[in-house]
């Protein structure tokens, strides 16, 4: 009875389907017998083997909205009734949420191989009839759309996964037909109903809907590409659980098709529409720079099944495969960060307290995860060249990389897809942000994550010498007050925190740059311009808008100039005044107030305002800032040296 189960939920349909899809453009090659049953055979030999490892209690709970429950998790299993049920939660969705984690996590205490606490067969029935019962309710919710997402694909199956492996002698049992238990066949189906949701959910509402497992299913839509397609889902573990040829067979495919990249051009036909851009940086959740998550967390996700299917029947899968652009793309993320500092234009979780220091998931360090993976299972499938460049890299442990030609690990680069313009020496880093309309900006999600990027895609820069120069002064920032950007003078209070997927571009398409050793130069035109995504909130900050500027940027050695230019208020109703904020770090030294000769006038302390009329300087920390004059009516200069709070409540909603 429970294999018939099993094939219907995995009907033949969901696998011909796909082949003969007309809209499919990537299908699986047919295995013959003699391969269908050797990769048969050897799901169940990794299945028996997974099933011996302990809970990965991060994996587990791999998301910030799952963290947030991990008390309730530790409650224990006293609160369990007899019929099936937490006494302190209801048969609602958020409460079997809360339960199946619960579940999980007390299941390591009854794990075969490594739990402490046994459970006697009274026990273990109630322990699976509550297991059974707050499964159901989750997959029996009738919404299948946007709705199911972090908790239906990635936390949900993740327990599953946990659940079948403490008990799988029971579950193996009941598919053999060996267990006549009712309680027990019923946790085995409504497991495995759970585990299906990360193949389907949520529905996208287009032909792959039919034929879920599939590589068309992992391609253009920000649910089935990067991290989301790979990462968070537990789709490895459950091909095992399930013993599904195919889905293995699916996720082999797409594994071995990520190592390609993606541009503004080949955005439509591309493998992945996110993923390695063609100029060495990610793009993810759209046409955004995010070297420290989306993309990259798929790229190491997609080498981690290759690494999981060496010595395997898919090894054949990695004969032929090229493997350059996974080395770009190693050395193209190093330029993300400076001495562990993430660059802070590159996620949504920029002003996260605590984080924006040596961050773990920094460029540099998940370009090192790479290189390992690479060395220790892929180095006999690389050229000779690209093996010294991962000897090398590993060798040092760090970005730059010595011996190396300018560009690729040090010097100036251009990132062409991403408009960014990056110098990078020992001594020194720039990262300057642009925008264009071919690019999306830096997202915000008020309710999880950072509440007022609005500004990040402006222009704006970081000048670095350590590293931590703004560790702690970013605390203190105003958004409409970055270093670099032109804007319209507005504090954070009248910035409205809100949830924008794409974040804020230009309305206008030229963004442009070249680079060549220590010398670079990039400039764009820019007024910002709101793309909003259907379920981002409809209320947001207006007088934002109407700024225009042609900003241009040179890097001369360890010299930088930046010019603005056409700077004006096109929607002058809006009122304030415009500004260009030059820097805004922490205060190391005194604040040097000197003329253009060189003669210091004074240590400024406070604000000092003066007429631009006149070349000044100003030195703090190892960096002089030279001003010029402007023609500008009215134009000042404003210099201010002061002790200012932080308050990081306001730029992320993970802060207190």
């Amino acid at each position: 009875m429970e294999r018939d189960f099993l094939k219907q939920l995995i009907s033949p349909e969901l696998i011909t389907s796909a082949q003969i899809c007309g809209e499919c453009e990537y299908k699986l090659k047919e295995n013959i017998p003699e391969v269908y049953a050797a990769k048969q055979s050897e799901l169940q030999e990794m299945l028996l083997e997974a099933a011996k490892k302990p809970l990965d209690v991060e994996g587990m709970l791999g998301t910030p909205l799952e963290k947030l429950f991990l008390e309730n998790v530790k409650t224990g299993i006293h609160l369990i009734e007899t019929d099936g049920r937490f006494d302190d939660l209801e048969d609602t969705p958020q409460g079997a949420f809360i339960a199946v984690q619960r579940l999980a996590w007390l299941s390591q205490d009854y794990h075969p191989q490594y739990g402490q606490k046994p459970l006697s067969p009274q026990e273990k029935i109630v322990f699976l009839r509550t297991v059974a019962h707050y499964c159901k309710i989750e997959a029996d919710r009738e919404d299948l759309g946007r709705s199911r997402f972090h908790a239906s694909i990635f936390c949900f199956p993740k327990c599953a996964v946990q659940l079948f492996h403490v008990f799988l002698p029971d579950m193996l049992a009941v598919e053999r037909g060996e267990n006549g238990d009712a309680v027990t066949a019923e946790a085995y189906r409504q497991l495995l109903r759970i585990c299906m949701q990360a193949w389907t959910l949520p529905q996208r509402g287009d032909h792959t809907d039919a034929h879920p497992i599939s590589p068309e299913r992992f391609r253009k839509h920000v649910w089935w590409v990067g991290a989301n397609a790979i990462c968070y889902r537990p789709l490895f573990q459950i091909a095992l659980v399930l013993r599904s040829v195919e889905m293995m067979d699916t996720l082999m495919f797409v594994a071995t098709h990520i190592l390609t990249p993606v541009c503004a051009a080949t955005v439509d036909t591309a493998f992945w529409s996110e993923g390695i851009c063609a100029d060495g940086f990610g793009w993810g959740h759209g046409r955004q720079t995010y070297n420290t998550g989306y993309p990259t967390q798929g790229i190491i996700s997609g080498l981690e099944i290759m690494k999981e299917l060496t010595r395997t029947p898919w090894e054949q899968e990695l004969q032929g495969m090229d493997f350059s652009w996974a080395l770009h793309y190693m050395n193209g993320i190093t330029w993300g960060d400076y001495n562990g500092w993430n660059a802070p234009m590159q996620s949504r979780h920029i002003f996260k307290q605590g984080e924006n220091i040596h961050a773990p998931c920094s460029g540099t360090e998940y370009a090192l995860q790479i290189a390992t993976l690479l060395k220790e299972h892929f180095f006999h499938l690389l050229q000779p060249a690209q093996q010294q460049e991962v000897d090398a890299f590993l060798r040092v442990g760090a970005s730059p990389v010595p011996n190396y030609p300018a560009g690729q690990y040090e010097g100036v680069r251009y990132f062409w897809n991403n408009d960014d313009l990056i110098c990078k020496t020992p001594d020194y880093y720039w990262f300057v942000n642009m925008a264009s309309a071919r690019c999306d900006g830096v997202e915000c999600a008020h309710e999880m994550a950072d509440m007022r990027n609005s500004f990040l895609s402006d222009g704006s820069y970081v000048v670095l010498r350590r590293g931590d120069e703004y560790a702690d002064a970013m605390g203190t920032w105003q958004m409409g007050m970055l270093p670099g950007i032109t804007s319209r003078e507005l504090t954070n209070e009248e910035l409205v925190p809100e949830t924008n997927w794409r974040g804020y571009h230009s309305k206008f398409n030229f963004a442009g740059g070249a680079a060549h050793g220590l010398f670079g130069a990039a400039g764009f035109i820019f007024e910002k311009e709101r793309t909003k995504e259907p379920e981002a909130e409809e209320e947001y900050t207006k007088e934002m808008m109407g700024v225009q500027a042609y900003k241009s940027y040179f890097a001369l050695g360890d010299t930088f100039v930046c010019l603005g230019a056409g700077v004006r208020d096109v929607i002058p109703e809006y009122g304030r005044g415009i500004r260009t904020t030059i820097n805004h770090t922490g205060r190391y030294t005194d604040v040097l107030l000197m003329d253009e000769t060189g003669i210091v006038l004074e240590h400024v302390e406070g604000r000092k305002v003066l007429p631009q009329d006149k070349n000044y300087a100003v030195w703090q920390d190892g960096i002089l800032y030279g001003v010029l004059p402007t023609d500008g009516a009215g134009a000042q200069l404003e210099i201010c040296a002061e002790v200012r709070k932080t308050n990081w409540a306001a730029l992320n909603a993970g802060n207190t």
